[in-house]
Protein backbone atom coordinates (compact mmCIF):
# COMPACT_ATOMS: atom_id res chain seq x y z
CA UNK A 1 0.00 0.00 0.00
CA UNK A 2 2.37 2.83 1.02
CA UNK A 3 4.98 3.18 3.76
CA UNK A 4 6.68 6.04 5.57
CA UNK A 5 10.34 5.69 6.57
CA UNK A 6 10.60 8.28 9.69
CA UNK A 7 14.16 8.21 9.26
CA UNK A 8 17.41 8.49 11.38
CA UNK A 9 16.45 11.16 13.55
CA UNK A 10 13.43 9.39 15.33
CA UNK A 11 14.90 6.11 17.52
CA UNK A 12 13.16 2.70 16.46
CA UNK A 13 11.03 0.69 18.72
CA UNK A 14 7.55 0.59 19.77
CA UNK A 15 8.10 2.44 23.14
CA UNK A 16 9.89 5.26 20.80
CA UNK A 17 7.43 5.89 17.79
CA UNK A 18 3.53 5.56 19.02
CA UNK A 19 1.10 5.85 16.46
CA UNK A 20 -2.41 6.89 16.38
CA UNK A 21 -4.70 5.58 13.28
CA UNK A 22 -8.03 7.56 13.93
CA UNK A 23 -10.60 9.45 11.14
CA UNK A 24 -9.85 12.49 12.76
CA UNK A 25 -11.41 14.63 9.83
CA UNK A 26 -15.06 12.61 9.71
CA UNK A 27 -14.34 11.89 6.06
CA UNK A 28 -14.74 7.44 6.61
CA UNK A 29 -11.24 7.12 6.23
CA UNK A 30 -8.79 6.85 9.26
CA UNK A 31 -5.05 9.41 9.12
CA UNK A 32 -1.80 8.08 11.25
CA UNK A 33 -0.45 10.66 13.28
CA UNK A 34 3.37 10.07 14.82
CA UNK A 35 6.19 11.94 15.79
CA UNK A 36 8.40 12.38 13.05
CA UNK A 37 11.83 15.08 11.98
CA UNK A 38 13.55 15.71 9.55
CA UNK A 39 14.29 13.35 7.30
CA UNK A 40 11.29 11.58 7.37
CA UNK A 41 9.98 10.53 4.01
CA UNK A 42 6.17 10.22 3.55
CA UNK A 43 4.31 7.37 1.67
CA UNK A 44 4.29 9.78 -1.33
CA UNK A 45 8.30 9.62 -1.29
CA UNK A 46 8.49 13.22 -0.10
CA UNK A 47 10.37 14.57 2.91
CA UNK A 48 8.38 15.88 5.53
CA UNK A 49 9.96 19.30 7.07
CA UNK A 50 9.49 22.75 8.68
CA UNK A 51 11.01 25.72 7.12
CA UNK A 52 14.22 25.76 7.37
CA UNK A 53 15.22 22.22 8.26
CA UNK A 54 17.59 19.76 6.57
CA UNK A 55 16.43 16.57 5.46
CA UNK A 56 19.75 15.43 5.35
CA UNK A 57 20.74 16.12 8.75
CA UNK A 58 21.79 13.65 11.16
CA UNK A 59 21.17 14.27 15.32
CA UNK A 60 22.56 11.23 16.40
CA UNK A 61 25.65 11.31 19.08
CA UNK A 62 28.35 9.01 19.19
CA UNK A 63 26.45 6.58 21.10
CA UNK A 64 22.94 6.84 18.47
CA UNK A 65 20.93 8.40 20.76
CA UNK A 66 18.90 11.27 19.39
CA UNK A 67 19.33 13.95 22.22
CA UNK A 68 18.89 17.33 20.17
CA UNK A 69 17.17 18.34 17.04
CA UNK A 70 13.59 19.28 15.86
CA UNK A 71 10.91 16.84 16.15
CA UNK A 72 7.61 16.97 14.55
CA UNK A 73 3.43 15.62 14.97
CA UNK A 74 2.63 14.57 11.27
CA UNK A 75 -0.79 13.41 9.99
CA UNK A 76 -0.60 11.35 7.15
CA UNK A 77 -3.37 10.50 5.04
CA UNK A 78 -4.22 6.59 5.59
CA UNK A 79 -5.17 6.27 1.45
CA UNK A 80 -1.79 7.28 0.02
CA UNK A 81 0.20 8.09 3.04
CA UNK A 82 0.97 11.47 2.16
CA UNK A 83 1.67 14.29 4.79
CA UNK A 84 -1.34 16.11 4.77
CA UNK A 85 -0.19 18.37 8.09
CA UNK A 86 3.22 19.10 10.31
CA UNK A 87 3.39 21.06 13.07
CA UNK A 88 6.03 21.39 16.04
CA UNK A 89 6.46 18.62 18.36
CA UNK A 90 7.47 20.06 21.80
CA UNK A 91 5.49 18.33 24.62
CA UNK A 92 4.70 20.59 27.55
CA UNK A 93 6.29 19.65 31.00
CA UNK A 94 9.45 18.09 28.71
CA UNK A 95 12.60 17.45 31.45
CA UNK A 96 15.81 18.85 30.33
CA UNK A 97 18.11 16.06 29.41
CA UNK A 98 21.12 18.28 31.23
CA UNK A 99 19.08 18.69 34.65
CA UNK A 100 18.20 22.04 34.32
Amino acid sequence: MWRIDLGVNIRAGAHYTQFMVYDLDSDGRAEVACRTAPGTVDGMGRYVLMAGDDPNADYRNSSGYILTGPEYLTVFSGRTGGAMVTTAFQPQGEMSLTGG
